[in-house]
C-alpha cells in the first residue's frame, strides 16, 4: 500500500521499487500494479481502471468520481472527471468458498466487474 494516497498495489516483484518510487514522486500510478484505492468503493475502482486504459491518464487524483448511478440488476453508470468520461459497467458477486483473511471464519466473496462501454468526449 502506498500512503498517503491509499493506493493498493499487487504482483509487485523485486526490482519494481524503482518505477514505483519514480511514479509516486511524480503523483502518478503504475497501472499494471495498481489494484485500487482504499478510499473508493470497488465499482469506482473498476471504472477508474477502465478509464485509465481508455485515456492513458495516470495521475493519482485524475478520474475522480462525480456521479455514480446504479441501474437495474448489477449495472452502473459512472461519471468521472479530469478528464471527463462516462463508464458503464456490470458486476456480480462470486462466492469464493474460502476465507479471505486470516481472521475470517466463513467463506468470502468478491465482486467481478465487466466493462460495457466507455465514452471519452
Amino acid at each position: 500500500m502506498l500512503l498517503p494516497h491509499g493506493l493498493v498495489l499487487g504482483r509487485v516483484e523485486p526490482g519494481d521499487e524503482g518505477r514505483i518510487l519514480s511514479a509516486t514522486r511524480r503523483e502518478l500510478v503504475v497501472p499494471d500494479l495498481l489494484r485500487g484505492r482504499t478510499c473508493l468503493p470497488p465499482v469506482v475502482q473498476s471504472a477508474q481502471h477502465h478509464a485509465r486504459i481508455a485515456t492513458g491518464v495516470l495521475g493519482v487524483d485524475a478520474l475522480r468520481p462525480v456521479g455514480v448511478e446504479q441501474h437495474g440488476d448489477g449495472g452502473w453508470r459512472l461519471r468521472l472527471a479530469d478528464p471527463d468520461c462516462t463508464v458503464w459497467i456490470t458486476g456480480h458477486r462470486i462466492e469464493l468458498g474460502r476465507p479471505l483473511t486470516c481472521a475470517a471464519t466463513a467463506g468470502g466473496h468478491q465482486f467481478v466487474f465487466t466493462l460495457q462501454r466507455i465514452t471519452v468526449p
